[in-house]
């Protein structure tokens, strides 16, 4: 579009700040902005633009998917195929088509939540080599030894792209790594482990001190870029919000309604979001059960409680991010990319959010 002027019209318009949508609304766009938008009739249209009549649809600003993996991800890859000289080639193919899907289904805009594959797709879809949304990326996310992705007593190497640091200095080291590789933001891990059947009895333990957290988000914030941290488990959460984090993800398992409103008490006070990834966190029955050994009632229990939250959360004004964790397969992070990303927004809505406020 760069260097064209497009006129679009007959439409309705939502504008993404919670007002009501607008019938017979026009836009003029010249060099991929906005110039002009308003109701029909309103706008001056210059001779030689190509016209749209988009014949009374629904026009809105793109989606935003606040927490995915462009890993590259596909079903039935053993594991071992990461230690063949093809495997990151083929990860990077397999993720500018899932980002090709992104755009195509609507989403202009993403975070990439960890992993060495989101950067160069960043800078290629910037130079305008493939197509793709806006991408930020964290590049390599940063885990204590004994944290996220990191009890599993193989050597670390075989783990890559995560990278471990422990006590103050080797985390200011990291962050400090992770900007000089090129990302946008940094993300560690906070609060973890009990993400299985434990996670329903509250078994999340914290990974870092909040002396490790608060070096962390110094080092970054001194810079001009924020924290994300994977944060499951109340006191992984609360720590990382002492700490000064920006971004908390996944969120807990709110088993306990107290605990969940002095965590969103304090998200809003330190002006904080929360992206639940709840396209991942709700779990489907026959998955749950096979997956997890769940029963029928667990089941409901989890889901009913993740609803209870999004509710809660949104009553009191937290900034909700909508997040699906996906990574392109449909056993490790979720769904295939393009079009089954909105089924977080479904599920926002099934928990009982007004359909505005998930929109926004």
């Amino acid at each position: 579009m760069e260097g064209k002027t497009y006129y679009l019209k007959n439409f309705n318009l939502i504008d993404g700040t919670g007002s009501e949508p607008k019938a017979n609304a026009e836009i003029l766009i010249t060099n991929n902005r906005i110039e002009e938008i308003g109701e029909r009739g309103s706008i001056d249209v210059p001779s030689n633009v190509k016209t749209f009549d988009l014949e009374e649809k629904t026009l809105m600003p793109g989606l935003n998917d606040a927490h995915l993996h462009l890993h590259g991800s596909r079903d039935g890859d053993p594991r071992s195929s990461r230690f063949l000289p093809s495997w990151e080639a083929r990860r990077a193919i397999r993720a500018a088509e899932d980002a090709k899907a992104l755009i195509n289904a609507g989403y202009t805009s993403c975070r990439d939540a960890g992993g060495r594959v989101a950067l160069g797709l960043r800078d290629a879809i910037n130079e305008g080599t493939i197509p793709g949304p806006r991408i930020l990326a964290a590049g390599r996310p940063i885990n204590s030894t004994y944290g996220h992705i990191g009890r599993n007593p193989l050597p670390p190497s075989f783990f890559a792209p995560d990278t471990y640091a422990d006590g103050v200095e080797e985390c200011i080291k990291a962050v400090r790594t992770r900007l000089r590789e090129g990302s946008d933001f940094i993300k560690i891990s906070t609060g973890l482990w009990g993400e299985s059947k434990t996670y329903l009895e509250g078994g999340c333990i914290p990974s870092y001190t909040v002396k490790e957290i608060k070096a962390m988000n110094y080092e970054a914030e001194s810079m001009g870029f924020f924290v994300m941290t994977h944060a499951n488990g109340y006191a992984g959460i609360m720590n990382a919000l002492e700490a000064g984090v920006f971004s908390i993800e996944h969120g807990g398992n709110h088993t306990d309604e107290k605990k969940d409103k002095e965590m969103f008490r304090t998200i809003i006070k330190n002006n904080a979001i929360w992206a639940p990834t709840t396209a991942i966190i709700w779990k489907p029955y026959e998955y749950a059960k096979k997956a997890f050994g769940w029963s029928e009632a667990d089941i409901k229990t989890w889901n009913e409680n993740l609803f209870q939250s999004l509710r809660t959360a949104n009553e009191m004004g937290v900034r909700i991010a909508s997040s699906t964790d996906y990574s392109g397969s449909g056993s490790i992070g979720g769904q295939a990319m393009g079009t089954a990303n909105s089924f977080n927004l479904e599920l926002l809505v099934r928990a009982g959010l007004p359909p505005m406020d998930v929109i926004v």
